[in-house]
């Protein structure tokens, strides 16, 4: 059972195998010097994006929380988050490191919830990978709805505390599972572009109008050609789903399927409509 206790002076949280005592920050956060740390970013809501909290792991059995809203922590390691030769990893960073921004903290990050894609697992979300960590992680709507709650400034301090580092442990369990399987080649190009997604999402992106208008314009006419083709080489409308699905039929398409694939009604009951789609 892990060790979980808050220092009331420096306004702290701990979460570890190791039971605890007054110098486990020190002993942790500043004579370990960890070159290897794992984050995750509480907030008051995912419509109201203002940075409560951060967690920080060391190991995957040891992390700290570090209030941030509505006062900071005296003791927040901003510089285990801003020093470029410490390894910083995330979950989904990119959410992170866009609520962070006010914080100055660096962009060049490792992402396993990349590493989880390039990897080509279906789900990707912290809970859905607890198969693979094995970590204690919890989902935040679940929480919220169980406490009869509507933001996260509504949970009890400590509550939201163990869950961030919660989550921080599980991402760096990831991390030692994923990296080792990832193709860095790949893997370092989509990590590259964070810093130019995140500059892209507070600035926007610059539209030449003249250039929209351009290809707008010549997909108009490519829309007019093949429409014309359509109806002039088939006769059909093929902005209609019935007069596409029967020539569809009439060339032999909908042979591949060992059963015909007709669409639903409103009420889930099947039409006697091919579907397109399929």
């Amino acid at each position: 059972m892990p060790y979980f206790t808050h220092d009331p002076d420096h306004d702290f949280y701990y979460l570890g195998d190791e039971k605890p005592d007054a110098r486990t920050f020190q002993r942790y956060l500043v004579d370990f010097n960890p070159r290897v740390v794992a984050c995750d970013v509480e907030t008051i809501s995912l419509k109201e994006r203002i940075a409560i909290g951060v967690g920080i792991a060391i190991s995957p059995t040891c992390a700290f929380y570090f209030p941030l809203f509505p006062t900071e922590s005296s003791v927040t390691p901003w510089h285990l988050l801003k020093d470029p030769d410490i390894t910083n990893i995330y979950h989904n960073g990119i959410f992170d490191l866009g609520v962070m921004s006010e914080y100055d903290i660096k962009q060049d990050i490792h992402d396993t919830n990349i590493m989880s894609r390039l990897l080509c697992h279906k789900f990707n979300g912290l809970l859905e990978l607890s198969w693979l960590h094995q970590m204690e992680v919890h989902d935040v709507k679940t929480m919220l709805n169980e406490a009869g709650a509507k933001i996260m400034l509504d949970l009890p301090k400590d509550v939201v505390a163990r869950k961030c580092m919660q989550d921080a442990m599980a991402t760096f369990k990831l991390f030692e599972i994923f990296y080792p399987q990832t193709n860095l080649e790949y893997y370092n190009v989509e990590r590259s572009t964070l810093p130019i997604m995140l500059k892209m999402s507070e600035r926007g992106i610059l539209i030449d109008h003249k250039v929209r208008q351009a290809i707008e314009l010549q997909l108009e006419d490519d829309v007019d050609l093949y429409q014309g083709l359509c109806e002039e080489a088939e006769a059909f409308n093929p902005g209609s789903p019935q007069q596409v699905s029967y020539v569809l039929a009439k060339r032999g398409a909908y042979n591949v399927f060992g059963r015909l694939p007709f669409t639903r009604n409103k009420y889930g009951r099947l039409t006697s409509t091919l579907s397109t789609a399929e």
